[in-house]
């Protein structure tokens, strides 16, 4: 009984991660060769009813204007993404800063993305309503590590078939948000403990996490395994054992502002 049991949650972990990879999506750059390298992660989700990408505010910094980014279609090519512009809001208080990133998608151009889900304001909980509570929910992780091994390219083709990273968590064992200088209000920190992660009660050892910021952190409940977006991957405190993030509130927040305030053609 216990092995079926053990088998039947593994298979709905399995469809959840299929599920969210619906939403959650790798980001390429090129490099100086014009060669898409894999370097972070996005959700996708709409705002009034426009079409976003949300990522760590961090990783939009390290992209050069005008926005070039790629990721895969639904048939596994690489494609351009349909932007022109995004919007970065950081804080240079490490305790304040909300690390967000925002790529406003054009929805005539959605093309090969039109077929990935879009969460809407029900999967979304700006309203901070999903709460911790033991045997009843779980966090979840989700992101795709940059490294070789987990993101190859076909370049010819410009194919691929990356690897996600899905971490089923809870919270850490004792309350770190002031010791690793997070604002408990702004940030959400899941426990992660590199050295003690195990499959089918086998020690295994994960992959590094860079690439993963951007990436989606759920509440899921144990019953359902549905469960809606808290907050976006920005950090991975290694000696704490944590990944932390920034709660999806500001996210929409911000994308509301920018909704009301910039140019129309960003997003048509």
């Amino acid at each position: 009984m216990l092995q079926e049991a053990a088998a039947a949650t593994a298979k709905r972990k399995l469809e959840l991660a299929e599920r969210l990879k619906q939403t959650v999506l790798p980001l390429y750059l090129q490099d100086e060769k014009a060669r898409p390298w894999p370097f972070a992660s996005c959700v996708l989700g709409k705002v009034e009813g426009r079409f976003y990408a949300f990522t760590a505010g961090h990783v939009l910094e390290k992209v050069v204007a005008p926005l070039t980014l790629w990721a895969p279609a639904l048939n596994g090519k690489l494609e351009l993404l349909p932007c022109s512009t995004g919007f970065v809001k950081r804080n240079k208080n490490p305790v304040r800063d909300l690390d967000i990133g925002l790529i406003p998608l054009h929805a005539s151009s959605l093309g090969p993305f039109a077929g990935y889900t879009f969460l809407e304001k029900t999967e979304i909980d700006d309203a901070e309503n999903a709460t911790y509570a033991f045997l009843r929910n779980f966090y979840m992780v989700m992101g795709y590590p940059c490294s070789a091994r987990q993101s190859k390219v076909n370049y010819p083709a410009l194919k691929l078939n990356p690897q996600s990273f899905q971490l089923h968590t809870n919270p850490p064992y004792k309350d770190l948000y002031e010791q690793e200088k997070f604002d408990k209000a702004r940030h959400i920190l899941v426990d992660f403990d590199r050295d003690d992660i195990r499959i089918n009660r086998k020690r295994v050892d994960p992959p590094r996490l860079q690439g993963v910021s951007g990436g989606g952190i759920f509440c899921v409940s144990h019953e359902t395994y549905q469960g809606p977006l808290i907050a976006i991957a920005t950090d991975h405190r290694i000696e704490a054992r944590v990944v932390a993030g920034t709660r999806i509130r500001y996210f929409i927040e911000e994308a509301r502002r920018v909704n009301r305030t910039a140019s129309a053609e960003i997003f048509e």
